[in-house]
């Protein structure tokens, strides 16, 4: 019986883990939200699916705050954020220092094809030096 108990305890932290940045979206834990319906432009980078390798997406502008860069990133269609409807984005962390800005993203992707669907992922942001990267957490 101790064995049950405890092999629920492992699955549910395992689970809880995972499914940890879909929760703090569903509970409105996000420092900032975005939903983003216009298209990327050609040549963006796709967020869905990145690896550890940082990607350049931009420079930053004069006296563009990290957040602010974010925002026009999106803005400007440097990100594919969605595939065909619209994806939800959520700030889930951030630090802005001097010179420097780091962000954690969790996003939602919704999409049609024969039936409706909806993918989570996250990346994060980072600019230092007046230039912005995006990498994933895989």
């Amino acid at each position: 019986m101790k064995k049950a108990i405890l092999f629920v305890l492992v699955l549910v932290a395992i689970m809880g883990w995972f499914l940890r940045d879909k929760v703090a979206y569903e509970l409105d834990w996000c420092v900032e939200r975005y939903h983003v319906d216009e298209s990327a432009m050609a040549g963006s980078v796709d967020v869905k699916s990145l690896s550890e390798e940082r990607v350049f997406v931009g420079e930053v502008k004069e006296g563009e705050s990290g957040r602010r860069f974010l925002e026009r990133i999106i803005e400007e269609g440097k990100i594919d954020t969605f595939d065909h409807l619209h994806a939800e984005l959520c700030v889930l962390r951030e630090s802005d220092a001097v010179g420097e800005y780091h962000a954690k993203i969790w996003g939602e992707n919704f999409y049609c094809t024969s039936d409706c669907y909806d993918d989570d992922y996250s990346f994060y942001l980072s600019v230092k030096d007046g230039e912005g990267y995006v990498y994933g957490d895989n």
